[in-house]
């Protein structure tokens, strides 16, 4: 049962299934901040390696990811980031508006697989996250 659970709360979208060879990526790694030219140059770095990024957030300040890896032509399993509260439905409309722009990019849409409670590891019961899932 709690394998079924932890399954049913790991839920994956996939569009397709491709043969793919991707990284994780993320842009907070300076303090001076960034933009669309940065996030679009580290991209184009990437794409000479990799056919798809997984990120852990939806938007990037005001970018949206799902956006980004589509506009360098490469697939994405985008995360839904938890960590606050405050954030979740900005990170989950995010997911909507950019699915709705490029949804042949988004390879899947990862909801709490990091912030399930297991012990004294994370922060939401199933319950919490099945709500935000649904």
């Amino acid at each position: 049962m709690k394998l079924a659970t932890t399954l049913a709360v790991a839920i994956v979208l996939v569009d397709s299934v491709t043969e793919a060879n991707g990284v994780c990526y993320s842009p907070w790694r300076t303090k001076e901040g960034f933009g669309w030219n940065t996030l679009q140059n580290d991209m184009n770095q990437l794409k000479p390696y990799f056919t798809s990024i997984r990120t852990y957030h939806a938007k990037f300040i005001d970018i949206n990811a799902i956006d980004m890896a589509a506009a360098a032509n490469l697939r994405i399993a985008v995360g839904v980031q938890m960590f606050d509260r405050n954030g979740i439905e900005n990170e989950i409309q995010a997911v909507c508006e950019g699915y709705s722009r490029n949804s042949w990019a988004v390879e899947a849409v990862l909801v709490g697989n990091e912030n399930v409670r297991n012990g004294d590891f994370g922060q939401y019961s199933v319950d919490e996250l099945i709500y935000y899932i649904g």
